[in-house]
């Protein structure tokens, strides 16, 4: 009957310790440095990168590349997107095919020259597989 307080303290540590599993989520890295933010219906990934514009310090250029879960350019990459700005007196920011890249591989778009520092908020569009996407973008 020794064995009894034992047992009954193995067992309630291992009640005590079993909690709810709570799901994991995990992004992948993001590989050229920006903010992942994952798109509906599981489409994959976009990365948000801003990069300083040479010889212009109050400007930058923002950069999508869309990615799957595993941090690789999707198949059917977009060839434009939009994002309108959370701020109403902001314009709309067009993203085409950055220079020098064949999109349908890289994935990646280019914004225009966009005021620099500050924080990425609103509405990014585009278009995949044939489908629009629409995400909200919130970037510090």
């Amino acid at each position: 009957m020794k064995l009894f307080p034992v047992v009954a303290c193995v067992f309630g540590a291992f009640v005590m310790g079993c909690g709810r599993l709570e799901p994991t989520i995990t992004r992948p890295q993001a590989p050229h440095g920006g903010t992942i933010v994952g798109l509906p219906n599981g489409l994959g990934n976009v990365e948000v990168v801003r990069e300083a514009v040479d010889g212009k310090p109050d400007e930058s250029k923002l950069f999508l590349y869309f990615i799957d879960a595993g941090g690789k350019p999707i198949v059917q990459a977009p060839t434009a997107a939009n994002l309108k700005p959370k701020e109403r007196r902001v314009a709309a920011v067009s993203f085409k095919p950055a220079a020098g890249t064949d999109s349908s591989k890289m994935g990646a778009l280019e914004s225009s020259s966009v005021r620099a520092g500050g924080d990425i908020s609103g509405e990014l569009s585009t278009v995949i597989a044939g489908k629009p996407v629409a995400v909200i973008v919130n970037i510090r």
